[in-house]
């Protein structure tokens, strides 16, 4: 029996809900006590107003602003924190749907069939499931990338001041999240450059994107340093790039290092859907 668009689109979705549920149910609390409570102090600070000091390395506002409605909802430790697992879970099934739907079908055009068992796949990447039991934004980040290419693809066939807004928001929303996707603006702006060469957007729409992207860089840049002033004591660290450059300049083997061991992290963590998309565009243009 062959299943209908319609059909397949809840198999993606039910599918990778069961997968995402098992992980879920097999979280027990923290494991990486620094990254999830700072993620949690974060949380509480935008939704209740709780100001706590801590020693340790600031990661970005973005991951705990989405769970501070969940501090009022849930006040146990134990229950919040099943409560973020579940927000991971969500985030991955949505980006499933998206990437089945829009990106695959709509956008590029393959088969549903073929684009059914590619969501699939999607949901059961093991950076997917792992990171999910974790209250930590990398699940998050990485469903945030397939946001990205589907705001990037509308860009790419539309050319509108909507889809240019859309883009630009969300690869800020991604920076909010993760300091790393520092990378995925500088991806989206090399994008925009070649897109604009080849006059397959408009210059304004390209410029508001461009502006979008700017203006929130430096907000986002602005509320890390409120919440790290509010939440972490003299010796922790603000990961910001203009450290990043000094470490670059000061420790260069460990930077290249690191830039391999990002650029794994990334393709494990399907941002390598985005260079595929790049790559794709370069054959056509």
């Amino acid at each position: 029996m062959v299943l209908d668009r319609r059909s397949q689109q809840w198999l993606v979705v039910v599918v990778a809900l069961v997968v995402q549920a098992t992980a879920v149910f097999g979280a027990e609390g923290p494991i990486i006590y620094a990254d999830e409570l700072g993620h949690a102090a974060t949380a509480r600070y935008f939704g209740v107003g709780t100001e706590i000091q801590m020693l340790a390395a600031f990661s970005h506002f973005g991951y705990g602003f989405l769970l501070a409605p969940l501090t009022a909802l849930f006040t146990e430790p134990d229950s919040f924190y099943r409560a973020a697992t579940i927000v991971n879970s969500l985030t991955v099934v949505a980006s499933a749907g998206l990437l089945h739907r829009v990106i695959l079908i709509r956008f590029l055009g393959v088969g549903v069939g073929t684009a059914t068992a590619a969501a699939i796949m999607y949901s059961l990447a093991p950076p997917l499931l792992i990171n999910t039991s974790i209250m930590w934004p990398e699940s998050v980040l990485i469903a945030a990338t397939t946001v990205i290419l589907a705001a990037l693809l509308w860009f790419r066939s539309s050319g509108s001041r909507r889809s240019a807004v859309a883009l630009g928001l969300s690869a800020v929303a991604s920076y909010a999240i993760h300091p790393r996707a520092l990378v995925l603006l500088m991806v989206v702006m090399g994008a925009l450059v070649v897109l604009r060469a080849q006059r397959i957007v408009p210059l304004r729409s390209t410029l508001l994107a461009v502006g979008v992207m700017v203006v929130g860089y430096l907000v986002v840049g602005r509320v890390n340093d409120l919440v790290f002033e509010a939440l972490y004591t003299e010796g922790s660290i603000l990961q910001t790039p203009g450290g990043l450059v000094t470490k670059i300049l000061e420790q260069p083997d460990q930077w290249l290092g690191g830039l391999l061991g990002t650029a794994w992290y990334q393709i494990l963590g399907t941002g390598g859907l985005l260079v595929f998309a790049l790559l794709g565009w370069g054959s056509d243009l």
